[in-house]
C-alpha cells in the first residue's frame, strides 16, 4: 500500500532578538515592523512628531534580513491568537517589547499579553504610541504584574497627559518623552536615558505605583 503525504509548512516562531548594540545591549526584545504598521506610517507625517524624526526606518530598510524578521513578526502576532505553547520561552530577567514598530490591533496586544502570562519569571517592557488599542484593551482587563507599560509621548518636547489614564486600569506606567538638546537645556530638563544600558538601567522595568517620567535627547 503506497502512502501519500502532504507537506506541510512548520508553525512560525516569533524571534526574539539578540546582540542588540548601544543602549540595548543585553537586554533581548521582541519586535514588529513599523513599515507594515499604518498606525506608525501616518504618525511620521505629522510634523513635530517623534515618529517624523523616526531613526528606526532606517535602521530597518538597511537591513533586508531584519525587515524580513520583523514582517513575519508582524503577520505571526496580528494576525489570529498564537496557541500558548508555540509561544517562546524567554531565557532573561528582562525583555522589550516592541523596539522596532508598535501595536497594531487588539491581537497583536493579547499574544503579548499571553506571552507575558507564560514567561511569569520574566519582567516584560512595552512601549507604545498607540494609546488606543492599549487603553481600550485594558479597560476590562487586568494588567499581569510583571508588564510595564511605556507609553511614549508622541510629540517632541511634550510629555504625554497622564490624565488620558484615568479611564484604564493600568499600573506599571511610564512616560518616555523625546527631547531637543536645545529645549532640554533651555528648561532644565532632567534627561536620564540614554546614558547607561537599559539592562544596567532598569527604570522602564522596575514597578511603580504613580507614573514616572523617562526623558531622552532626541538622535
Amino acid at each position: 500500500m503506497k502512502e501519500n503525504f502532504i507537506k506541510t509548512k512548520p508553525f512560525k516562531t516569533l524571534v526574539i532578538s539578540q546582540g542588540l548594540t548601544g543602549k540595548m545591549a543585553g537586554m533581548p526584545a521582541i519586535t514588529t515592523s513599523l513599515l507594515c504598521n499604518e498606525n506608525c506610517k501616518k504618525l511620521s507625517n505629522i510634523i513635530g512628531t517623534v515618529c517624523e524624526k523616526c531613526y528606526a526606518i532606517k535602521y530597518v530598510k538597511s537591513r533586508p534580513n531584519v525587515q524580513k524578521v520583523y514582517e513575519e513578526n508582524t503577520t505571526l502576532l496580528t494576525s489570529s491568537i498564537i496557541p500558548r505553547k508555540q509561544l517562546p520561552f524567554i531565557n532573561a530577567a528582562y525583555c522589550r517589547l516592541e523596539s522596532f514598530g508598535d501595536i497594531v490591533n487588539a491581537t497583536h496586544l493579547q499574544n503579548y499579553v499571553n506571552l507575558v502570562k507564560k514567561n511569569n519569571h520574566c519582567v516584560f517592557s512595552l512601549f507604545t504610541k498607540n494609546y488606543t488599542v492599549v487603553f481600550n484593551y485594558f479597560k476590562e482587563r487586568k494588567q499581569p504584574k510583571n508588564l510595564s507599560i511605556v507609553i511614549s509621548s508622541l510629540l517632541i518636547n511634550e510629555p504625554f497627559n497622564i490624565d488620558y489614564l484615568s479611564e484604564t486600569n493600568l499600573t506599571n506606567v511610564k512616560i518616555f518623552t523625546v527631547y531637543s538638546k536645545t529645549y532640554a537645556n533651555g528648561n532644565n530638563v532632567i534627561i536620564n536615558c540614554g546614558k547607561t544600558r537599559c539592562i544596567d538601567c532598569l527604570r522602564c522595568y522596575k514597578p511603580n505605583k504613580q507614573p514616572i517620567y523617562i526623558s531622552e535627547i532626541l538622535k
